[in-house]
């Protein structure tokens, strides 16, 4: 990822990601109620209070269909996201913030590096996010919301991975209904976790404008000269 050596706005890149995260978090909750409703079928089926189906049914064509917009937008979000962090990362030098632990390159890298992805992710993403807030005092401040963040993400991931490998490994309809089950979970957490990102994304933009169009702070008065007397 190249980037400008000075300070660039992360207002039109903001604007973008929230645009994305909205459609997200909309196709989110029709899937939430799409695989509801399949399962509700399913329970149907195997308790006998339903026939079993021969062709795929509406539901489950309309769940798929969703999966698909879902999926498509969560490859615009990859790259959108990662270019965000990277620029936000790079932000805070020019902000001022010294001794930083993280480089804009290993802000987005780590989350590709298994089991360091369970921890380092979330401590670059604080260092961005206490750095735009004061970039001088940066290891000082709250980080509720991203605390709050990250572990819907951890959670999320971790139930929809085993939600995944349950439904890969299924054959029998009652499997097929644990997993679809398990996954509605993940799903419902993955709401929450993406409105989250949202604000961060927000309030990160908003804090970096504000420290980058502060007034300097004065300089220092200059020593008064000694009058040398003969």
């Amino acid at each position: 990822m190249a980037a400008k050596d000075r300070y660039e706005s992360l207002d039109e890149l903001g604007k973008v990601t929230v645009v994305l995260l909205c459609i997200e978090i909309t196709l989110q909750a029709l899937y939430f109620l799409a695989t509801l409703a399949r399962t509700g079928e399913m329970a149907d089926i195997i308790a006998g209070r339903a026939a079993r189906p021969v062709d795929v049914t509406p539901f489950e064509l309309l769940q798929g269909i969703i999966g698909l917009a879902l999926a498509a937008i969560a490859i615009s979000l990859f790259f959108v996201i990662g270019r965000w962090i990277f620029r936000a990362a790079w932000n805070i030098r020019h902000l001022g913030a010294k001794r930083l632990e993280f480089s804009p390159g290993w802000a987005v890298g780590w989350y590709f590096v298994p089991f360091a992805n369970l921890v380092y992710p979330f401590r670059a993403m604080k260092e961005i996010w206490l750095a735009s807030h004061d970039p001088a005092r940066w290891r000082e401040g709250s980080v509720g919301l991203l605390t709050a963040w990250w572990t819907l993400w951890l959670a999320g991931n971790i139930i929809g991975n085993i939600a995944l490998r349950l439904s890969i490994n299924a054959e029998t309809m009652e499997s097929i209904l644990l997993a679809e089950r398990i996954g509605l979970v993940s799903t419902a957490l993955s709401i929450p976790c993406s409105v989250l990102f949202l604000r961060i994304v927000r309030r990160v933009g908003a804090a970096q404008d504000r420290q980058a169009n502060a007034p300097a702070p004065p300089a220092p008065p200059e020593p008064e000269s000694e009058t040398l007397v003969a």
